[in-house]
């Protein structure tokens, strides 16, 4: 019986000959022994460990594509580890390169549907648009000039209704002409330091 046979045989079940996954499993534990050299020794002292760590491994993988296998031993290599991978580190591995084959087929699909798609029914000119909307501008200035008309007027006649509602703002009594009869706001004055008399415009020259 050859390894690979005896690596695909169930513990108390029937054998499996030319099992890829146990080739596969074969082949890799090989790699490990060229790839770890002592330290693979070192870890896997007698046949039964190595035995029993082939066994697990084909238990975890069962079903998974060999290519994705053999794929993720390379990546579990390009981090330069010091010693051979454990179970779980291989499988870790091998699930990430299984998804990234998953989802580089689902692009692939995608692209193939998308690209099997009809052209578009609708071409857009956006000059030939352009042309037509200041085409219809120039012919209707009259309109809008009365639409703006009709727009302020229903503007002032907004105010009109609410004009109770409409808070006014008028310049305080601190901020008023100094001309006592003036309602406007002192915005000017002569003194530079501020405490002059303030004016507004109008009187700012007659009474600075």
């Amino acid at each position: 019986m050859t390894e690979s046979q005896e690596l695909a045989k169930p513990s108390g079940g029937r054998q499996i000959s030319d099992d890829p996954l146990a080739m596969t499993i074969t082949s890799l534990v090989n790699a490990m022994r060229f790839d770890f050299g002592h330290k693979f020794i070192s870890v896997f002292k007698d046949k039964e460990s190595l035995r029993m760590y082939k066994r697990r491994l084909y238990s975890q993988l069962r079903g998974c594509d060999v290519q994705d296998l053999a794929d993720g031993y390379e990546n579990f290599l390009d981090g330069r580890p010091e010693w051979p991978p454990t179970v779980p580190d291989l499988c870790g591995c091998v699930d990430k390169c299984r998804q990234s084959r998953l989802k580089a087929l689902a692009n692939q699909a995608e692209a193939e549907r998308v690209a099997a798609l009809p052209p578009p029914s609708v071409e857009c000119d956006p000059l030939a648009m352009f042309a037509e909307a200041k085409a219809k501008t120039d012919t209707l200035p009259a309109n809008r000039d009365e639409r703006r008309a009709q727009l302020l007027q229903l503007h002032n006649a907004t105010l009109s209704a609410h004009s109770d509602k409409i808070k006014h703002i008028y310049a305080q009594h601190e901020h008023s002409c100094s001309v006592g009869f003036c309602k406007s706001a002192g915005v000017l004055s002569a003194s530079t330091k501020g405490d002059g008399n303030f004016y507004c415009r109008e009187h700012f020259r007659e009474y600075s």
